[in-house]
């Protein structure tokens, strides 16, 4: 999938152009027999004197992993060194097999500053650096071809150029478009997100911080608008729609203040009747959400990890101890894999919702 995208609202790292893609409908992720907790521990087949940059996965098996040594002596002649951003030789490894070991693969531009790897699917994988600017791989990192662009994953999403925010449509070929009609959405449009069978969602706040919401299922030809109820007095300052993997779940997030990483002052689930609220007690001040699957939605804090669902938690927020002790980040992978972090300490959660097996990905250099 190669998909051109200039700036969009919430432009930054190419994860930030948009919500991860709705994978073909199919099996869930098989989860293996074991134990709840694996460690997989491998060195970079790298030059000595690296250090691990960035370890990215696109689903359970495949990943990429960015090696870095930086310093005055890979500046190009004829600029001195920067002092807050130098430059550094990159060096790049990729696995098939989850982690457990790893190939060389080769950089297209190995000196240069700011280098940073964004894995879109099993197959394609963008870089970038400061100096040169992105690059795009089809086949799993094994050849590289410049591209003028950031690289979105998604096919409908968010895009501001020219202003108001809109609904896009981005193609293969060529710049993005606005769908055929736009949703009648009070305020300016703050989230988009593709659902199941192709459908598109819509989210914008009123001025009065009231949230709305739209979906097409004709590819933006024409939207229903949701009513979406919320108590009185709530006056949100940011929405989010986000998506299960598998399409299935549909979430809309109410925040109170405009940092990444607040957590959710306010949380809605789509049924078929509309939005349902669901409660968030408990919950830490600050953390990340993300869909698990099953009516769930996993989160990271400095708590640790948890679970909103009505399962297993009855709508509150519940810490998981038998989780790991991410703190800095989860996130949801195209295979329904979850991903999370915290420092340097990567885990991927085989499964679906709340049953999870934990494998501890553990890469270095020497």
């Amino acid at each position: 999938m190669v998909l051109a995208l200039a700036a969009s609202c919430d432009i930054g790292p190419i994860r930030r152009v948009g919500p991860k893609p709705t994978p073909p409908s199919g099996p869930e992720p098989t989860v293996d027999a074991g134990p709840i907790f694996e460690e997989r521990r491998a060195v970079l087949p790298v030059q000595p004197g690296m250090t691990v940059h960035m370890v990215e996965f696109a689903d359970r098996d495949n990943g990429y992993a960015l090696a870095v040594s930086c310093g005055p002596e890979h500046t190009p002649t004829g600029g001195p060194a920067q002092q807050d951003n130098q430059r550094c030789v990159g060096e790049l490894a990729a696995t098939t097999d989850g982690g457990r070991t790893w190939t060389a693969r080769q950089h297209p531009a190995p000196v240069a500053s700011n280098h940073q790897i964004y894995a879109l699917d099993g197959s394609t994988v963008a870089l970038f650096t400061e100096d040169t600017g992105y690059y795009l791989s089809l086949d799993g990192a094994r050849t590289f071809a410049k591209v003028t662009e950031p690289i979105p994953s998604v096919r409908y999403g968010l895009f501001c150029e020219p202003s108001p925010c809109g609904v896009f449509q981005f193609t293969p070929i060529g710049p993005a478009t606005r769908v055929p009609a736009q949703p009648d959405l009070p305020g300016e449009i703050g989230s988009v997100v593709e659902g199941a069978d192709g459908g598109i969602w819509a989210a914008s706040l009123a001025a009065d911080g009231k949230p709305y919401t739209a979906s097409s299922s004709n590819l933006g030809q024409s939207w229903q608008r949701h009513e979406v109820l919320a108590p009185d007095g709530v006056r949100l300052q940011r929405v989010e729609l986000q998506v299960s993997a598998d399409g299935s779940d549909v979430w809309l997030l109410g925040f109170h203040g405009g940092e990444p990483n607040l957590f959710p002052s306010a949380i809605w689930y789509y049924e078929p009747g509309g939005w349902a609220r669901r409660a968030v007690g408990g919950h830490p001040p600050e953390g990340f959400v993300t869909p698990a699957g099953g009516q769930v939605l996993a989160a990271a804090g400095p708590a640790g990890m948890g679970v909103l669902d009505s399962g297993v938690a009855n709508g509150e927020y519940q810490k998981r101890p038998d989780w790991p002790n991410a703190r800095d980040h989860v996130d949801e992978l195209l295979d329904g894999t979850l991903v999370a972090r915290s420092g340097d300490r990567l885990w991927l959660g085989l499964g679906n919702g709340t049953q999870r097996r934990w494998i501890s990905i553990i890469t270095t250099t020497s």
